[in-house]
């Protein structure tokens, strides 16, 4: 089964999208977590129900209210309640879907993540973060309230690309596919059918001029179709789920729906409380392996706190069975500071018995018992 959608899919997705433009949020609920539900009103049309979770973006017939809301349910209510959709976009080509919403006195941001643990953010417009479904913090930016909104660091944008981007971004030393793939942002199977449509080796790493060429007609190809959705079988199981009909999966079964979000619509619906649960699972073991690491290095932390606290039980032992030779000496070596130096007393002990070594520049003495 399909595990998450990729920043072209999303592409399509926010074309579909589009049909909500100057609805009314009149319905905010989370029916479990992260898993949130929007209901709009469309003038003249009725009623469309948007499921957000982790990685999946969809309209759904199904509203599940929450008998308990939790507090960051209750900010959007306050927030977007009655509010109308002014835009929606697609943040450069990530996957992130920007909504645009305006209440009589104030216009917000609500803006949805769907790639690592996915997330909710709710800005104001000048995208101070109000709320969040759950606060994050990488290297580059960090996501909490009173903070600014900050997308991850741009990539190449694939529904505006130019030959000079292109071949800069292909100057690098991995397989083409692997460039396409992740540093153009196709992903995986949107890569492979850009080399495929080429004629262009998916396993070369240099590519001539004409081949570039032919590489970018392609990726404009795929980013430009008609949506001609269908849900994609290998052996009597779901593989795939596509906006229109890829070269690769031409021998393979399929069903075709009207539209893409049908098409998401039709494997979530039987398939959603599995991906649900996935997703918690994988949270979990996450959490588990995180608690196991931490255990881990207490355990070798405490070893060498006990390995230390022996190896200073035989240095006392040593000290206390040695006492008057460890004093004797030192009684000397500090009346002999009085009339030499430090250098001069560290010559003067060289080869001396317990004295083994004189640090002049600390004013430490060593001594081997």
């Amino acid at each position: 089964m399909k595990k998450e959608l990729s920043s072209l899919e999303l592409g399509y997705l926010v074309k579909e999208f589009q049909i909500l433009l100057d609805a009314k949020i009149d319905g905010i609920y989370q029916p479990r977590e992260n898993d949130t539900i929007l209901s709009f009103f469309i003038p003249s049309k009725g009623k469309k129900i948007l499921r957000i979770l982790p990685k999946f973006i969809y309209f759904t017939n199904e509203k599940e209210n929450a008998e308990n809301p939790t507090g960051f349910c209750m900010m959007l209510r306050k927030f977007l309640m009655n509010s109308r959709v002014r835009k929606i976009t697609q943040i450069n080509s990530e996957r992130i879907i920007e909504f645009l919403l305006g209440t009589k006195g104030a216009k917000y941001r609500l803006i949805i993540e769907l790639f690592s643990k996915g997330n909710i953010i709710l800005c104001k417009e000048d995208y101070e973060i109000i709320a969040i479904l759950e606060i994050q913090s990488w290297k580059d930016r960090e996501l909490k309230p009173h903070f600014k909104y900050i997308s991850p660091p741009k990539r190449a944008d694939f529904f505006n690309l130019d030959l000079k981007s292109l071949k800069k971004i292909l100057e690098s030393d991995k397989l083409l596919v692997k460039k396409l793939a992740i540093d153009v942002g196709l992903g995986g199977v949107y890569s492979e059918e850009v080399c495929l449509l080429a004629g262009v080796d998916k396993n070369k790493v240099s590519v001539n001029d004409e081949e570039m060429k032919k590489i970018l007609s392609s990726i404009n190809k795929i980013t430009n179709q008609k949506i001609n959705a269908s849900v994609v079988y290998e052996n009597k199981q779901i593989l795939d789920i596509t906006p229109f009909n890829l070269k690769i999966y031409e021998n393979l079964e399929k069903k075709e729906f009207e539209d893409y979000n049908s098409a998401i619509q039709f494997m979530l619906s039987q398939n959603l409380l599995d991906l649900v649960e996935t997703e918690k699972t994988a949270a979990y073991e996450k959490k588990i392996k995180k608690l196991e690491k931490t255990i881990e290095d207490q355990n070798e932390k405490l070893k060498e706190i006990e390995d230390s606290i022996q190896d200073n039980e035989k240095k006392a032992e040593l000290i206390y069975s040695n006492y008057n030779v460890v004093k004797d000496a030192l009684e000397t070596i500090k009346k002999a500071s009085d009339k030499y130096s430090w250098e001069e007393i560290r010559s003067k002990l060289k080869g001396h018995k317990i004295v083994k070594e004189i640090n002049s520049k600390d004013k430490k003495v060593v001594l081997e018992l």
